[in-house]
């Protein structure tokens, strides 16, 4: 043992061994590399069709063999996971629990129903009953001399429905029975449409053979698809816009009630559609849901769909952090293009007159598979590093309202059979979409860089300055229509203008809008809460200011723990100048179609093949879509920053060369600005090129080359001479400001000696402060430490702790 020890450390020994065992591994690896070598080559020069294995589901996926092991897979894994239907089985043998479920649309009138298949898809049954009037009926006998009125069906009843979404015939058919026991006293369901998504077996599996049933055959009629689309069964093709059929009979008729348009969001798909249910002006009531989205693939609850057929591109996050202001914008390109449809789906939904802008509470969608689970999971697992699920770049209410859904999800899909498992992700209104959901998260970080970016804009560059004070038609553009129509009652007679959902029972479950919205959890902050409690043993507050107070300091959560915000006086960093031009092409434009023969059959804008200069931007679209993400509002100066984007429009369309027969006509009748009045409805003059808003608001040249041959000769130009940022006398800057108070932070001042807090907020007077305090905020900038705050809104007010 000694001697072993001695002859591992003799360096006249060991140094000659290690020098020979070094070039024993080199010698090792140059053989390893020279064998592996081929692999390594062979794996590069694939690289451009293994990038593109989504081509797998785009051609060979739609044959009859795609087809059979598609659905082969799903109803064995279905069976083995579910079962048959046995004793006591609350689920009925499908994957969730949802006979007993049906949402109301119209009171007494139209109703969704759930339609749970394979492992996880869901389809939706909508049903509309004949409606009940009164007529009057006279007794003819000489002892009735009183008129007696009494409930009668001016038709012979029949309940007329349409399907969405018709994977497997027998589980549907087995549901239609089911539903037409449980709610409607065995009576038949004749469904006369089904509406399909998109053509994935798993969503159009069954149509061919409800066609050929002979129960549902007689009635049904029409099977809607996308122009693109082959659907089976399809015989009613629609594109983008277009208003679909609604089943009637007699005087039950769905068209009278709602109406559905078919709103093209290429991305899963390239002629996936997503039906928008809206209710008709008569029918809307106060605290009813406005709209249903049926969304397919394209929008799950907390994510959405691969996009295998849109434009390819991979890594994508990570290559945004190294675009500049001469990159090519990828509006139509992967995640890029499912947020694009995102934006679509709002701003189409929001866009009629019967709704009112800010609806995101009272919109539902309606997803075609029940992913909440995993989708949840994968936001919080560590290994997910995505800039969407970086938790401490959101508000604490992002995170917890993530992490409740989560707990509630995991619940609900982990019940015994003897309770049934129920469905979370059917009917998830938009307001909590816009929490739990990655793909909203980033749209709104996209618009907060875009509000920024419009606000200096105006601030140094614009010609004419929007005021301070605006007419009231500014603000109107934020009322709520529906609710302004309930309160001068309704236009329809019989229908009342205040909502009252129909009655439920252990059979028979009926939800509506408030029910799919109600929050499980509520998070507030502790110190907020005792000093509620502390003010109403105090005898402070009344009973009724206390529950005021309990309303209100919920969304305390909602505030940023840590303010950012550019560095005063600099310009834009150029990766910055490419966020924000990638935050008007997909927050401001359509969905284009995958090829132009796609675009004229669908009704689509054409695919950009060369500059992104050349994507069309959306005035109307754009605040839609941004009013929708909760970034214009009255209380943030929504109002004023519609009116700077209608002063941006204007003036990038003055500085336009290809708008430039449309700037002599307003030249001919004066100028168009008028900050009294407003139309955001109209189409004249709503649509800019990128390339001139980029032009506009950074001052960066238009259609500029990303490549030269000379690339040591070849620089961009930042900024064009004839714009006002070249004399402007600001250099680029990539650095932010970050400011956080540590002594009125709730995660953070219990650990710098700030014990408590009273007063209204919790935050007018704190004691028990640490010694050596500073007199002004933590403030650290990124990319720069020798600037002044010039404007001072970030100046922490500090008399309270420096009288303490």
């Amino acid at each position: 043992m000694i001697a072993t020890r001695e002859f591992r450390h003799n360096p006249c020994l060991m140094a000659p061994l290690t020098f020979v065992g070094v070039l024993l591994l080199c010698a090792f690896w140059t053989i390893a590399f020279i064998w592996k070598f081929p692999i390594f080559a062979l794996g590069y020069l694939l690289s451009p069709l293994i990038n593109r294995t989504q081509f797998i589901i785009e051609f060979l996926y739609p044959s009859g063999l795609g087809r059979w092991v598609h659905l082969t897979i799903s109803r064995l894994v279905g069976r083995s996971m579910h079962g048959k239907p046995r004793q006591g089985d609350k689920n009925r043998g499908f994957h969730s629990r949802s006979v007993e479920t049906r949402i109301e649309v119209v009171p007494k009138r139209l109703y969704i129903h759930p339609l749970p298949q394979f492992l996880d898809n869901i389809g939706y049954l909508v049903v509309s009953l004949p409606e009940q009037k009164e007529v009057t009926v006279v007794d003819s006998t000489p002892l009735a001399s009183i008129s007696t009125s009494t409930k009668q069906n001016v038709d012979p009843p029949r309940i007329v429905a349409f399907l969405v979404d018709c994977g497997d015939a027998t589980e549907v058919m087995r549901h239609l029975k089911l539903i037409s026991e449980v709610h409607y006293q065995k009576k038949k369901i004749h469904v006369q449409a089904i509406l399909s998504t998109h053509k994935h077996h798993d969503h159009t599996a069954g149509n061919a053979a409800l066609l050929k049933n002979q129960v549902t055959g007689p009635d049904l009629k029409i099977v809607v698809g996308g122009a693109v689309e082959k659907v089976p069964g399809c015989n009613y093709f629609v594109e983008n816009g277009d208003f679909v059929p609604l089943p009637k009979f007699g005087a039950n008729q769905m068209n009278d009630m709602i109406e559905i348009e078919a709103v093209a969001t290429p991305a899963h798909t390239r002629g996936s559609i997503t039906y928008v249910m809206r209710l008709k002006p008569d029918y809307l009531m106060r605290n009813s849901a406005l709209g249903f989205l049926f969304t397919g693939d394209t929008m799950f609850s907390a994510g959405g769909g691969v996009p295998f057929e849109a434009d390819i591109d991979v890594n994508q996050e990570a290559k945004e952090h190294k675009q500049s202001f001469t990159s090519i914008v990828r509006a139509s390109a992967s995640i890029y293009a499912v947020e694009r449809c995102f934006g679509e789906i709002l701003a189409r939904a929001s866009k009629t007159k019967a709704l009112p802008r800010n609806i995101t509470d009272r919109l539902l969608i309606m997803p075609g598979h029940e992913y909440s689970n995993e989708l949840l999971s994968r936001q919080v697992v560590s290994t997910n590093n995505s800039e969407n699920c970086r938790w401490k770049n959101f508000s604490p209410h992002v995170f917890f309202q993530t992490v409740s859904q989560l707990y509630v999800a995991l619940h609900r899909k982990t019940l015994p059979h003897s309770s049934g498992k129920l469905l979370t992700a059917v009917g998830s209104p938009i307001s909590m979409e816009m929490s739990i959901n990655p793909y909203f998260r980033s749209m709104r970080k996209r618009g907060e860089v875009l509000v920024q970016a419009i606000q200096f804009w105006h601030k140094h560059f614009a010609r004419t300055k929007v005021p301070d004070r605006l007419s009231p038609a500014y603000f109107a553009h934020f009322a709520n229509d529906s609710d302004n129509r309930a309160k001068n009652g309704s236009s329809r007679k019989g229908v009342s203008s205040v909502y009252s959902k129909s009655a439920t029972s252990e059979s028979q479950w009926t939800l509506d809008a408030a029910d799919l919205a109600a929050p499980v959890f509520t998070t507030l902050y502790a110190a907020d809460l005792d000093t509620v409690i502390q003010e109403l043993q105090q005898g402070k507050l009344t009973p009724q200011e206390g529950a005021q107070r309990l309303r209100t300091i919920k969304d305390r959560l909602k505030d940023n723990v840590v303010s950012k915000r550019p560095v005063p006086a600099t310009l834009p960093s150029d990766r910055a100048v490419y966020r924000g031009l990638l935050a008007l092409a997909l927050l401001g434009s359509s969905p284009t179609a995958l090829t132009f023969a796609d675009s004229r059959r669908m009704n689509l804008p054409s695919p950009v093949t060369k500059s992104s200069d050349t994507i069309n931007v959306s005035r109307g679209h754009l605040i839609a879509v941004l009013q929708c993400l909760g970034l214009l509002t009255p209380e943030n100066d929504g109002p004023k920053i519609i009116a700077m984007i209608h002063q941006l429009w204007k003036e990038a369309m003055e500085n336009s060369p290809t708008h430039a027969a449309n700037m002599e006509k307003i030249d001919q009748e004066g100028d168009a600005t008028n900050y009294d009045t407003i139309d955001t409805e109209t189409d004249q003059d709503d649509l800019v090129e990128l390339g001139d808003l980029k032009w506009t608001i950074y001052g960066v040249p238009r259609r500029q080359s990303t490549f030269s041959y000379c690339m040591p000769c070849f620089k961009p130009r930042r900024m064009d001479p004839s714009h006002p940022v070249h004399s402007a006398g600001m250099k680029p800057h990539s650095g932010e400001i970050v400011r956080h108070d540590l002594y009125h932070c709730n995660l953070c001042k219990s650990r710098a000696g700030v014990s408590y807090c009273t007063g209204g907020n919790g935050e007018d007077s704190c004691i028990e402060i640490v010694a050596n305090k500073p007199a002004r905020p933590v403030l650290a900038r990124i990319g720069s430490a020798d600037e002044e705050d010039e404007d001072g809104m970030y100046v922490e007010v500090t008399s309270m702790l420096k009288e303490a």
